[in-house]
């Protein structure tokens, strides 16, 4: 049983750090930019004052989509309360679905600017312990490859502010 963990365990953690994940990461962007950069202006928007603005099919802020509900804190919402709470209206809710969906993404999050500055993020996939994004920063961070005994984490720099992440842990 022990071994059949390990062997999980280490497939897992091989799958976090392939290569070949920040290149197709890379490629998306690449493919995709306008529509990326599109999305960002949108949450750049739709944010309010010191708050992090959060969207995508299962979320928006701080609720969190349960079958027909959206909950947050144990109670459960209509989509128009929800609508109603954030300040998005409908069209601009299913507008941003439609280009997460384009993307194959699962969520937005756009915060201003604090200590490090805003941060916008498209979260691309999380899969088991690992989250791949395509983020923008007014302060972005250098290039980062595995560090010996820490969970992996990746950057690599795009253009003008972009760059790829792979986070595991």
């Amino acid at each position: 049983m022990r071994r059949k963990f390990c062997v999980a365990a280490l497939t897992l953690l091989a799958g976090c750090g392939n290569s070949n994940a920040i290149n197709e990461l890379t490629n998306k962007f690449k493919e995709s930019q306008s529509l990326v950069e599109r999305l960002r202006e949108m949450s750049l928007g739709d944010a309010t004052d010191n708050h992090c603005f959060i969207v995508g099919a299962e979320r928006i802020d701080s609720y969190i989509r349960r079958g027909n509900a959206w909950v947050y804190q144990s109670q459960g919402y209509k989509l128009s309360a929800v609508l109603e709470a954030t300040g998005l209206t409908r069209q601009q809710y299913e507008k941003y679905v439609e280009m997460l969906a384009l993307l194959s993404a699962e969520k937005a999050t756009y915060c201003k600017g604090g200590d490090s500055g805003a941060l916008f993020s498209v979260l691309v996939s999380s899969k088991g312990f690992c989250d791949r994004t395509i983020n923008w920063s007014s302060e972005p961070p250098s290039a980062e490859g595995r560090q010996p005994g820490r969970d992996f984490h990746e950057i690599s720099p795009l253009i003008n502010g972009w760059y790829a992440e792979i986070k595991c842990s």
